[in-house]
Parts: structure tokens; sequence; C-alpha cells
């Protein structure tokens, strides 16, 4: 049966990267009585005791794939080995391996357990950009990622880059022996003890919800309605933000893109309108424009008036205010005028907003290969870049979405009682709120028109104005791969402008033109 199947672990990496001291290591964690035969198509600085097949690199080259498999069936046949551990020639197309490795008459004898890749942590991320396909293959292929002598903060830096180029790579320190043996199949205390941890969070929070006479079945289904209001819009802007990655060059871009502050600004503003995503789908579509070379003040612009100037949002706000087109009107404009602004504070921004120097200078998932180790399909890449750009920003998401429904429950909606707070206490309040509450911009108008029932109307359009540039969900979202400096100023910046243009135009007589 399958699970009597010796397990094969391969190691890949560059020559020198420390392959065999790497495959020597994990060799004494493996339990006694276990016997490991142990394929080199390399030989290694050291040697490595016991059973051992050593494949030369021209046999590789002259030999076919029937061959090389028959040769290593053979000595698996003889040997009987628990284990089987494959260190990889650094200068061969890892895509060789694969081949041999998924080939019908070793799968018969063998299941595949990991694919390794071992590498120096200094320079991997530079390297990775100007290597060409050789490393860059190698990384796409491997489910773990091991690297020498790196600090947390440049692990924490790898595994963020690594999550952009390869999203089910996991990234560990040669150091870490307890990731090692859970790399290996041994029990993992670590593991049980976060699960356990997960466990009891959410009994807490269970516990909490209902001694604050909060309804957990209510809570679950605002979780729910929150998070299908969100996924078509966010779907839609992982695609639009994939299309422009895999098809659209930063050459034209260049070309296109109006070379003057005011033309770039307006340029993201006609975007915006165009364009039918949410907030929280404008953070992906911005990330790639940046990367393409969009001066920051621009894509700045299109990310805070994208989501409340498009059309769904212009529908959204018709129907909620009873088809009252001044309201509408009164967004539009002023969710312009503050995008301006907010770009603006951005002109002189000339470090990258990213935590890591790879995500501001490349796409990884643009360097998928194919069969034949030749860069892939710009179908396949589009593919690669979506599934990545999904599970990295679908997880911050669904923590965007669980803290404000947290808000959401206990703050509620009913805030009659407090409407003597004029405009000023009552515009913070409800700006508070939209922050809070992270509503999805198509639909918030209905929940700001119901909230601000008793406000002034300036308390109303700071609510609609600054909620869809800046809440929780955007903040978490962002998160994923921006500095926490650029994260900071933006909210900060976004707060106070939008503010001032709501309370400068009340005090021009907005309430009076809205009535």
């Amino acid at each position: 049966m399958n699970r009597n199947k010796p397990t094969i672990y391969a190691v890949t990496g560059t020559l020198m990267a420390g392959k065999t001291t790497f495959i020597k290591q994990c060799l004494t964690r493996i339990p006694q009585g276990r016997k490991v035969l142990v394929i080199q198509f390399e030989k290694g600085m050291e040697s490595i005791q016991g059973d051992t097949l050593y494949i030369p690199i021209r046999d590789v080259q002259s030999q076919t794939d029937e061959e090389l498999v028959t040769r290593i069936a053979d000595a698996v046949t003889e040997t009987q080995p628990s284990d089987i551990w494959v260190e990889w020639n650094g200068m061969l197309p890892v895509q060789r391996l694969i081949t041999l490795l998924n080939h019908n008459a070793l799968r018969r004898c063998c299941k595949l357990g990991k694919i390794i890749q071992v590498t120096e942590g200094q320079g991997y991320l530079e390297q990775l950009a100007v290597s060409g396909s050789m490393l860059m293959e190698q990384l796409l292929q491997c489910d773990v990622a091991v690297i020498r002598n790196v600090d947390r903060k440049q692990l924490r830096t790898i595994r963020h880059a690594l999550s952009r180029m390869q999203g089910s790579v996991e990234a560990i320190a040669w150091e870490d022996e307890k990731q090692i043996d859970s790399l290996l199949g041994f029990p993992n205390v670590n593991e049980a003890v976060r699960s356990l941890t997960i466990f009891t969070a959410c009994v807490a929070l269970a516990g909490l919800l209902y001694a604050m006479d909060i309804s957990i079945p209510t809570s679950i289904s605002v979780f729910l309605g929150t998070w299908l209001q969100a996924i078509p819009f966010l779907l839609l802007g992982i695609l639009l933000s994939s299309l422009i990655q895999v098809f659209v060059s930063a050459d034209l871009i260049r070309r296109l893109f109006p070379k003057n502050l005011l033309g770039g600004m307006l340029f993201g503003i006609f975007g915006g309108f165009l364009m039918p995503i949410c907030d929280c789908a404008s953070i992906p579509v911005f990330r790639s424009l940046v990367k393409k070379g969009v001066p920051l003040p621009a894509a700045v612009t299109f990310m805070t008036a994208a989501p409340v100037i498009n059309p769904v949002v212009m529908l959204s706000t018709y129907y909620a205010f009873g088809g009252n087109t001044k309201v509408v009107l009164a967004r539009v404009v002023l969710g312009i005028i503050a995008s301006v602004i907010i770009g603006l504070f951005f002109v002189r921004t000339r470090t990258s907003i990213f935590t890591n120097q790879y995500s501001a200078v490349a796409c990884a998932c643009c360097q998928t290969f194919g069969s034949e180790g030749k860069p892939a399909s710009k179908l396949v890449q589009l593919v690669s870049h979506f599934r990545n750009e999904l599970f990295e920003v679908g997880k911050y998401l669904l923590m965007g979405i669980a803290v404000s429904t947290f808000f959401q429950m206990v703050l509620g909606s009913d805030l009659t009682q407090m409407n003597a707070l004029g405009l000023v206490g009552s515009m913070l309040l409800m700006m508070v709120m939209a922050l809070l509450l992270s509503l999805c911009s198509s639909s918030d108008a209905v929940v700001g028109k119901n909230m601000g029932a008793s406000f002034p109307i300036g308390a109303v359009m700071g609510f609609l104005v600054f909620g869809p540039m800046m809440d929780i969900k955007n903040l978490i979202l962002m998160s994923a791969n921006m500095t926490k400096r650029f994260i900071v100023k933006i909210a900060v910046v976004s707060f106070v402008v939008c503010f001032a243009v709501v309370y400068v135009a009340s005090l021009l007589g907005l309430e009076v033109w809205l009535a």
C-alpha cells in the first residue's frame, strides 16, 4: 500500500549552497531503525555514510528518463529504505528532476514527500531578480526553502517576498530544528500549541459575545454577509491587477501615462471612475500600478477615489437616498477633491512603500515556467498571478472582516442618543464608525443614511467619503506587504483631509444645498 512506500525528499540549490551538509544534519534527526537511501546527482564537499547511489552529471545528460528511473528503482528495490534523500545537481534544470520523480515506474515503488531548496540568505532576493531562470525555477517547484545565515528580520522579509512569488512555499531558517522536525514528519509540539491557542481564542471570543448579550448566529450571519458582499469585487480587483501585471508592460505604462503631476492624477481619477471596484479591490490594482512605474501620487489618487466615485457606488447612493442626485454629486465631488489632496501628500515620497525590495520591482508569478523549462504562456502566468494574489489578499480580507464584524456587533447602529454632539463631534463619530465598521463601499450608503438620521448631513457625508478610502479591512490588506510608515501616513492623511474637505463644504452651505 502507499503508506509503506519510502518517502522521497529532494534537495535542490545552487553549487556550494550546503545541500550535502543539510542532508547530513537531517539524517541525524531520523529515528533509529529507519533505513535511508541517498541519491546524489553531484558529489558534495562532505561524504555521506550509508547507502548512497551516485549518478554523475554526464549520465543525466546522456541517459534517457527511463534509464535513470530504472537505475533508481533498482537501488530502491535492493536497499529497501524507509526514506530516500535526493541531492540534485545545481547546474541541471530542476524540471528534469520533477519529470524523474513523477515517472510512473518510480511512483510505483516510492512516494514524493517534499522538494526543498537550500540557499544562502544574504543576497537571495537580489539573486532571484537577476540570476535568470534556474534559481527561480527551483523556487517555483519547491515546497520548502531552507535559508542559511539570516536573522529574524531578514527571514520575515524573505517570507513576504516568497509568498508573492510562490504562494505555497514555506521558508524556514537552517537552525530551526523544530521546523525541520515538522518537515520530516516528526511530532511538532508547536503545531499542537498553535491549534490549542486558536481553539481557546475562538471559545473566549464566543464567551465574550455571549457575556455582552450578542447573538453568535447573528454575528456569523453578518460575517458571511460581509464576505459574500466583498468577494465578487475582490475577485474583480485581483483579476484587473493580474491583467495589468501580466499583459501591460512597464514601458507601455511609462509611454502612455501623463508625464506631469496634474495629468497623472487626473488619469487616476478617470480610471477610478471607470472601474466598478470597491475599496478592498482597489488595493491589489494600486499595487500593480506602482510596480509598473505609475507615480505614487497618481496611484494613491486612484486608490482613494475609485471606491467613492465608481458607477456601482454612485448607483447605490442614488437608491439609498431616494433618488437625490445632489447627494450623489456631493459624494463624488468631495471624494475627488479629497483624493487629489491626499495624492499630493505623497509627491515627495521617494522610498519604496513595500516591505521587501522584490515586491517593488517585479512579480515572480510572471516568471512561471512550463514543462520544458521555458517561460510559460501569458494565460498560465495570469492564472498563477491570480491564484497567488487571491491566497495572499484573501486571508487578510478575512481577518479584516472578522474584526469589523466584532465592532459592528458591539457598537450597533443606534446613535440617536448622541445627536447633541454638533457638527465637529458628529463628523468625528461617523468617520470613526466608518473606519471600524469597514462596510463595502457598494452598500455603505444605506447604513450611513440610517446611522446618521439624526446627525447633520455633513456627518453623513464624512462617513460616505472617508469610509471607502480607509477602514480596518484596507489597513489589514495593506499590511500584507506595505511598510508601516506608508500605512500610518495614508491613514492619518486620509482622515484629516476628508474631515477638512467635508467640514469646509458644510461651512459653505452643503446642508442648505442638499435640502
